[in-house]
C-alpha cells in the first residue's frame, strides 16, 4: 500500500519521538477524514420522494435533526439556550401540531415541518442534506396541503429570514421577546396574497433590481 506524504511524515515524527507533533497531526487527519466522510454522505444519500407523517418512534431523531439544524443556523444561541429548548422539542412537538417529514430511503427522518392551524411552527433540515431543496418542498407542502399562512422567525437567523422573504412572505410585525420570554426578537411574517414565489419568479425579480 502506498502511503501519502502526510502519513509518511507522521510516521517519521513518531519514530523521532516527536509525540506532541504527531498527536497534533493525527487530530488534523482525523478531522479531515470526518469532513470528507460527511461530504460523501451528503453526495450519496438517497431521499424518498414522499412526505410522511412524523411518528412517535421519530421522537429522538426529531430532536437530533432540530439540534443539528439549530447549531448550524442559530449562531446567536448559547449552549445553555440549546439545552434549555431541547426538552420542549422532545416533549412538546409530537401531538401538539401536524408534523410531516422527509426521510432517506432507509426510513430515517432528515427534515421536518410542523403546522398548527395556519401557523408554521417548525421547519428544520439536517445540515447533511441542506441545499437539496428540502426546506422548499416542506414549505410548499405546509402551505398547499396544510394551509400554513404565517410564521414567526428569529430576527437574528438571517438565513431563515431571507428564505421566507424569497418564498413570498412579508414581515408584518416584530416582538422583542420570543414565545418563551427570552430576548430573541421575532419577526412575524405572513404569506403574500399572491402565494409562494417560484424560483423563476424570484430570479426575474432579482435581475430587475
Amino acid at each position: 500500500m502506498k502511503l501519502s506524504s502526510e502519513w509518511k511524515e507522521l510516521i517519521d515524527w513518531i519514530y523521532m519521538g516527536c509525540i506532541p507533533a504527531a498527536a497534533y497531526r493525527i487530530g488534523y487527519l482525523i478531522c479531515w477524514t470526518m469532513s470528507v466522510s460527511r461530504i460523501l454522505v451528503f453526495n450519496t444519500m438517497q431521499l424518498d420522494e414522499k412526505i410522511f407523517p412524523v411518528q412517535e418512534g421519530d421522537r429522538l431523531r426529531l430532536v437530533e435533526v432540530w439540534e443539528a439544524s439549530v447549531r448550524a443556523t442559530h449562531r446567536f444561541l448559547t449552549e445553555t439556550d440549546i439545552q434549555y429548548f431541547k426538552p420542549f422539542v422532545r416533549d412538546g412537538l409530537i401531538g401538539a401540531m401536524s408534523l410531516s417529514c422527509i426521510r432517506d430511503i432507509s426510513g430515517q427522518l432528515v427534515a421536518f415541518v410542523g403546522v398548527d392551524g395556519e401557523k408554521l411552527e417548525a421547519l428544520f433540515v439536517d445540515p447533511v442534506v441542506r441545499a437539496k431543496g428540502l426546506g422548499r418542498r416542506l414549505l410548499e407542502y405546509a402551505v398547499y396541503s396544510l394551509g400554513a399562512r404565517t410564521v414567526d422567525v428569529n430576527e437574528q437567523n438571517e438565513q431563515a429570514v431571507g428564505f421566507y422573504l424569497r418564498m413570498g412572505f412579508d414581515v408584518v410585525g416584530r416582538s422583542e421577546l420570543d414565545s418563551s420570554g427570552k430576548p430573541f426578537p421575532l419577526l412575524h411574517m405572513q404569506l403574500h396574497r399572491h402565494g409562494l414565489r417560484s424560483e423563476s419568479t424570484h430570479a426575474r425579480e432579482s435581475m430587475a433590481k
